[in-house]
């Protein structure tokens, strides 16, 4: 079954958003959450937990949203580093 978020920036806060990167799992749940920071009034944001390296629709999906000048990332695991580069 495919979970309704998977795609979706949702909306937490005015400056906060949340994509849920299909990539389900044991240790994932429903799969990683990669946040999105942004301040008012600019395009540039800051992600944390990029996802894994193989999901490249995940990693497209940031891309799409504008430019990433940090990245930050909450613990080494692949899930949540792999799509750094």
């Amino acid at each position: 079954m495919e979970h309704p978020a998977y795609g979706l920036l949702r909306p937490v806060t005015d400056t906060a958003s949340v994509l849920l990167c299909e990539n389900p799992g044991l240790m994932t749940l429903d799969g990683t959450n990669t946040w999105v920071l942004r301040g008012s009034g600019t395009d540039e944001m800051v992600v944390i937990d990029p996802g894994p390296d193989d999901k490249d629709e995940h990693i497209e999906r940031l891309a799409a949203l504008g430019p990433i000048p940090l990245v930050l990332i909450s613990h080494r695991h692949p899930d949540h580093t792999g799509g750094i580069d």
